[in-house]
């Protein structure tokens, strides 16, 4: 697994960056839990706003493991720290919660909000190589 961060005060930046790193395609998934709700079309949306090309290969590059889980039924009730639980993954809990995001962007809190994101990037990895273990990846 790599760890690809992509930290600026500058959105545009951020998305060409990201859209760049997909279009080098040095990896064959992007892996995320509940992120065809959210992660996926947030990035869309925000490179559509900023005039920034969206690479259409990004969509069969990437894997909600939620998705996996509940057979496609976005309704189902779950969240990645409900499946972090149930399946005894354990990284420590930082303190923070997705409320304190705007808090920590701060510029002294940067290392904290990279680890914060970092533990749900982890927890991400483990619940990955469970469901791969168990059959359905």
């Amino acid at each position: 697994a790599e760890e690809k961060i992509f930290t600026y005060r500058d959105e545009q930046k951020i998305l060409t960056e990201f859209w760049t790193y997909i279009e080098q395609g040095q990896f064959e998934k992007i892996i995320g839990f509940n992120s065809n709700s959210f992660d996926a079309p947030m990035i869309v949306i925000r490179s559509i706003k900023h005039g920034v090309k969206v690479n259409p290969h990004f969509k069969t590059k990437h894997l909600d493991l939620r998705n996996i889980i509940f057979w496609g039924q976005s309704q189902k009730k779950g969240t990645l720290a409900d499946f972090q639980e149930m399946l005894g993954i354990e990284f420590p809990y930082s303190g923070y919660r997705k409320m304190h995001m705007s808090v920590l962007w701060e510029p002294l809190h940067l290392k904290k909000l990279r680890d914060y994101l970092l533990r749900d990037v982890n927890v991400t990895w483990c619940l990955f190589k469970q469901i791969n273990e168990a059959g359905l990846i």
